[in-house]
């Protein structure tokens, strides 16, 4: 396991800038609720091919479903 700090940057949709994140890891992250998936279909068309994902959410116990995917 590696434990260390890491800096990140934040982008979302109060703060603009999400469409030009280019050649980046990029963590998507939701909380807990109800329409996850449906959320997620309105992101989709801004995901950028040079980017790698991950998504995530907190407080529920079906994250594993996101899991490989």
């Amino acid at each position: 396991m590696l434990t260390q700090p890491v800096r990140l940057a934040v982008h979302s949709h109060d703060r603009g800038d999400f469409a030009n994140v280019r050649h980046k890891n990029v963590l998507l992250y939701w909380p807990h609720g109800f329409g996850d998936w449906a959320q997620f279909s309105q992101v989709l068309p801004f995901l950028e091919p040079t980017n790698r994902y991950w998504i995530t959410r907190f407080g529920d116990d079906s994250v594993s479903l996101m899991d490989g995917h």
